[in-house]
């Protein structure tokens, strides 16, 4: 009798367990709550994330934006989200400083390391962190990053001469890769990641033996300085080039869209707490790759800090003028005279801007510590890697898929001349074409197909004709903006000419419909250098080669994780000109 009396409470638990969770399955109060808004149908549970899973959240987006109008609500799972694809809403959506919650799986260490990430950070810190940030970016600094990506670029063009002659079939996102990784390490740290080496791994796996990363070869003084002090280590030790490689690569596979537990999150959000306590004690082996990849990339960030604070000091004043000016100058003055490669992190880098900002503290207590800086370099390193090579490589694809327009491409190149490296102020006088063609790539596949605000937490917030709930998640769907035929005459259509100035398609463009770096007071802070990088990279490419596609590669399969890019690559082969 005792036996069934305990099954009997046993059964009703059970059942009183089910009906609870049927019941959070169908979110009734957060429903109610958004009730006014249209969007799609959310199923039980999981909200509509099986559509984004099976139509690619770039797709869905699309068509939800078509079927819904301007302001539609979606449901991952028991998290509502509000998105637009109309440019003025995304105008006001993105005047909005804060981002909406990512979860966060990393506990301790790493949860302190991510929340100083530029891109998740908000309030003081976020600002902080822009701040840092900026001076790199200015004109006056792009003027002297031209000539180093110049370089990069004929590195890689030896590269593609070698498969040229030899036939060989070539991953030109792949190969690419190598050139922003590389462009970055020079630029911004002074470092040359040893990327564009030899020809024999190019586009190809990693060898087992590795070169270790070494600091670009100097003749100035400040490294001179540096060398005789003894406090200018000859090598990056952190890691190889093909693991920092392997380890960027893996950031941007196994990100938290890629984690299966993240996904929990999104389906029962408010045991967020016991997932991350769960994940952090028993990993799977995807947090394990995530964890080795950060690993690997923060040894890196943290040496180029050591070596960017040795070099700093080291570093002599000349003439009264601070020694990163001086540095600077004479950084430019080599490559343009065919020297030597840019010391290694001068003082008058990324990371000594950075430099400065160490040790603030911010209002709340919050120390900008080297955790933060590190972090800093850590963020430029994968981001400025990842987005910029997709933008060429994208673009590679839709030259290759229209003719005529690279013969106009070609035509501007050829009268610039063939055998001229480009400035900076040449790119901008002598190449609207290049420009156009650049932007076009960019609208139909956008390095981000997504950017996340909030509303904000107290007060009512009108988005539209309606009254949005304080702290909704909010996001604008560049994808689908970019591509509406409600903004955009044959929309998916490559038509550089949209972007050139004067022209009768440039006339029918929407203000505000193209915005491939975000827009308000969180758009790209590394806009400019990402754009300079791919066209000064595209046009020293066709003054030397064109590309063919490999069969079966239309339509080009992409995935979006962090950022949008090929599955499989783009895959050409190469021709001499």
């Amino acid at each position: 009798m005792v036996v069934l009396q305990a099954l009997g409470w046993l059964l009703a638990g059970l059942l009183l367990a089910l009906a609870c969770l049927i019941i959070y399955g169908f979110h009734p109060i957060k429903r109610w709550r958004y009730r006014k808004f249209p969007g799609p149908r959310p199923r039980w549970l999981i909200g509509n994330l099986l559509e984004i899973h099976t139509e690619g959240q770039e797709g869905a987006a699309e068509r939800w934006a078509a079927e819904y109008g301007p302001l539609f609500l979606i449901w991952l799972g028991g998290f509502p989200v509000l998105m637009t694809a109309d440019p003025a809403l995304a105008k006001k959506v993105l005047a909005r400083p804060a981002r909406h919650k990512i979860w966060i799986l990393h506990e301790g260490v790493e949860k302190h390391y991510e929340d100083h990430t530029l891109f998740f950070a908000n309030g003081e810190r976020w600002r902080a962190s822009r701040a840092a940030w900026q001076p790199f970016f200015s004109r006056q600094s792009l003027q002297g990053h031209a000539a180093f990506m110049a370089r990069s670029a004929e590195a890689l063009c030896r590269l593609l001469g070698s498969a040229a002659r030899s036939g060989q079939q070539v991953d030109i996102w792949k190969s690419v890769q190598s050139l922003t990784i590389d462009v970055v390490g020079i630029n911004a740290f002074g470092v040359d990641f040893n990327t564009l080496a030899s020809p024999e791994t190019n586009g190809q796996e990693a060898p087992e033996e590795a070169a270790p990363l070494k600091p670009s070869a100097v003749a100035e003084p400040a490294a001179a300085a540096a060398d005789k002090a003894g406090s200018r280590p000859r090598s990056l030790r952190s890691a190889s080039t093909e693991a920092l490689l392997g380890a960027v690569r893996t950031v941007f596979e196994v990100c938290g869209p890629a984690q299966p537990l993240f996904g929990l999150c999104f389906i029962f959000p408010e045991a967020e707490p016991v997932i991350r306590w769960l994940i952090n004690r028993w990993p799977n082996s995807v947090f394990r790759r995530e964890l080795w990849a950060r690993q690997v990339v923060k040894a890196v960030g943290a040496e180029l800090l050591h070596v960017s604070r040795q070099a700093d000091a080291a570093a002599p004043a000349a003439n009264g003028k601070p020694a990163q000016q001086v540095q600077q100058a004479q950084q430019v003055q080599q490559v343009q005279q065919q020297s030597v490669r840019p010391p290694a992190v001068d003082s008058g880098s990324f990371l000594a801007n950075v430099g400065r900002h160490t040790g603030k503290t911010l209002d709340g207590g919050v120390v900008l510590d080297d955790a933060w800086a590190t972090n800093q370099a850590t963020t430029f390193l994968v981001a400025g890697y990842e987005t910029t090579a997709n933008a060429i490589t994208f673009t590679v694809y839709l030259l290759a898929r229209n003719p005529d327009k690279e013969a106009k491409l070609l035509a501007e190149i050829d009268a610039f001349g063939r055998d001229r490296v480009p400035t900076l102020d040449d790119v901008e006088a002598h190449f609207p074409y290049a420009a156009a063609v650049l932007k076009e790539s960019m609208r139909l596949y956008a390095p981000s197909i997504t950017l996340m605000r909030e509303a904000p937490a107290a007060g009512p917030w009108q988005l539209g004709s309606y009254d949005v709930p304080p702290g909704t998640a909010l996001q604008v769907s560049m994808h689908a903006m970019h591509r509406s035929p409600e903004l955009w005459q044959q929309p998916l259509a490559f038509l550089p000419e949209r972007f050139v100035s004067g022209s009768s398609e440039a006339e029918e463009v929407v203000p505000g419909a193209f915005i491939p770096f975000g827009a308000g007071s969180r758009m790209c802070v590394g806009m400019r250098f990402a754009e300079q990088t791919a066209l000064l990279t595209l046009i020293r490419l066709y003054q030397q080669f064109t590309f063919r596609l490999l069969p079966g590669q239309v339509p080009l399969k992409t995935k979006v994780l962090i950022t949008q890019g090929p599955i499989e690559g783009v895959h050409v082969t190469v021709h001499h000109r």
